[in-house]
């Protein structure tokens, strides 16, 4: 059976408390009563005494010899004459442990216990205390000895109500001053070891909480002490488990996501190369053959490998420019570079290509923005994007080449007019090999590569690219570069 951390303080304090309670009752019944039998004992002994001298003075008075015989003889009026000096009614009796004859009737008053009488019988001062309800007294048994001889013995009782009133009062009161100490000693324990158990069983439900997955149970720190440090660590450690599992599952769809994309790009590759390959391998083989002497074929065949041999050799020369840009020691080339320069100059080297498409440039560039980066790649994503705006632009239209800085960070906004991208087909763009199909189901551009190695180019230089396009109106290109470098 199963008992929890409250049952087992409630019931070892119950325990305890109980157990105080009858050790510390028991203790002062017991003391009370030895201390009431300690008085009576004192006042005993004096009043044994004055016995003692009452009969020598009996005898003494009367001339009467002070032995057993006269002690018998006389025992009535010894009797007598203590009872009126002492306030008392008793009886004699012999050292035998008889009664005398005389005396009998006074034994009426003397009952119970015989207990005190033997031991008087010993030479012994004793008493036995009787309680009836309210009322005790005590049966007192005195031995009489003068002058050395022991002549018998006085038996008595005496009413000690009072004194045992009183100590049952004083014992009755310290009982329930205990009672109610270890009463308020319980609720104290109690509040203090919920105190202690509240937080902890509320870190345990948290605890089961967390292993079905939920982590958004509260618990307000309220205690500046060991408690409430465990319970601050335990809501700390909760949060970074929490944030873990996110970045696990968030890295576990990344990786999902980088296994087709990895996938992807090497179906993409081997499809870029299978075409130019088994274009060669075609021609090679035909031109090979022994009995073929076509030399206006094998012109036409040489001209197709060698156009095959150069796009081969673009498609491996962009991948290495995208494995580069993937590498991590990319930034030791980074220098402080005046973009403004850079963009006009480029601006200018491409102008010639415009024009064979009666297109203009028109430059709108803020003097002296600086960035710290790697020149020729900045170049190089200026070249691919200015050369996708002439390609994909309208005859006779206008290139907007627009740069400024603002926040420190530059911009560069290139939009040309023509055909523009498909809203689907935005971010599509910057996978490697993506390329779009006119009408006709004719791919349009190279290789599918360019956007690509520009996106990992501004990315390695910790800025972004995004793309705005209308079908049939513009397409606008959007690039911000910090002017510090951050990791």
């Amino acid at each position: 059976m199963k008992f929890s951390i409250r049952y087992k303080i409630f019931l070892s304090f119950s325990l305890l408390i109980i157990s105080v309670f009858i050790i510390m009752n028991f203790i002062t019944r017991n003391t009370i009563k030895n201390s009431n039998e300690m008085i009576i004992s004192k006042e005993l002994v004096k009043e044994s005494n004055n016995i003692t001298i009452y009969v020598r003075q009996f005898f003494l008075l009367n001339n009467i010899e002070s032995d057993k015989a006269s002690f018998h003889k006389h025992s009535s009026e010894v009797l007598s004459d203590l009872e009126a000096k002492l306030s008392i009614k008793g009886a004699l009796y012999s050292t035998d442990g008889e009664p005398l004859e005389l005396l009998r009737s006074n034994l009426l008053n003397i009952s119970g216990v015989e207990k005190d009488l033997s031991n008087a019988l010993n030479k012994k001062l004793s008493f036995t205390i009787r309680s009836r309800g309210n009322h005790s007294d005590a049966s007192i048994s005195v031995p009489i000895i003068v002058e050395a001889n022991f002549l018998g013995v006085l038996r008595y009782t005496k009413d000690y109500s009072d004194l045992y009133s009183s100590g049952y009062y004083l014992s009755n009161i310290l009982t329930i001053t205990i009672f109610i100490m270890l009463l308020i000693m319980f609720i104290a324990s109690y509040v203090i070891s919920d105190g202690i158990i509240r937080p902890l069983s509320k870190l345990n439900s948290m605890a089961k909480d967390m292993t079905n997955g939920e982590f958004s149970g509260k618990i307000d720190v309220m205690k500046n002490d060991e408690i409430g440090e465990l319970t601050s660590s335990f809501i700390t450690m909760r949060e970074q488990i929490h944030t873990n599992i996110k970045t696990i599952e968030r890295d576990h769809v990344r990786l999902k996501e980088l296994e087709s994309y990895r996938k992807k790009f090497f179906d993409n590759v081997a499809h870029e190369f299978k075409t130019p390959v088994t274009t060669i391998r075609g021609y090679t083989q035909i031109m090979n053959e022994s009995d073929f002497d076509d030399k206006e074929f094998c012109k036409k065949g040489a001209g197709y490998i060698l156009d095959e041999c150069d796009r081969l050799h673009k498609m491996v020369q962009s991948l290495l420019t995208i494995s580069k840009q993937t590498s991590k020691n990319m930034e030791s080339l980074f220098e402080d570079v005046n973009i403004s320069a850079l963009l006009n100059d480029t601006c200018e080297e491409m102008r010639l290509m415009a024009a064979n498409r009666t297109m203009h440039v028109l430059c709108e560039i803020s003097p002296d923005i600086q960035v710290f980066g790697y020149p020729d790649d900045l170049k190089s994503v200026f070249i691919n994007i200015l050369d996708n705006a002439i390609k994909y632009g309208y005859e006779k239209s206008a290139i907007k080449v627009k740069a400024y800085s603002e926040s420190r960070q530059a911009t560069i906004i290139i939009i040309n007019e023509g055909n523009g991208i498909p809203f689907d087909k935005i971010e599509k763009v910057f996978e490697p090999f993506f390329q779009i199909y006119d009408g006709s189901g004719k791919r349009l551009g190279g290789s599918g590569l360019g956007l690509s190695i520009v996106k990992a180019i501004i990315e390695k230089h910790s800025g972004t690219i995004q793309i705005e396009s209308i079908k049939n109106a513009f397409t606008k290109v959007i690039i911000t570069i910090p002017e510090e470098f951050t990791v």
